[in-house]
């Protein structure tokens, strides 16, 4: 997640437009949609899981968790 994003969610709790619990939620959120290099499984095949909850999948996102991957090599 970029700084300014961080900057601007911290501006907005300490305004208390969100709570801090909301601005969490938030976080968790944009986490999940910045792209991370899934987890490889076996060397040589193109069996991967997800790093965030050890699911294995071949999609762009986790089944399980939701959590966005990065598939450029």
């Amino acid at each position: 997640m970029g700084n300014s994003l961080k900057a601007k969610i911290s501006v907005l709790t300490l305004k208390r437009d969100i709570s801090s619990d909301e601005a969490k939620v938030i976080k968790e959120a944009l986490d999940k949609q910045t792209p991370k290099k899934p987890v490889l499984l076996m060397e040589g095949f193109s069996f991967t899981a997800c790093p965030v909850c050890g699911t294995r999948t071949q999609t762009k996102y986790c089944p399980e968790c939701g959590q966005c991957l990065d598939r450029e090599v």
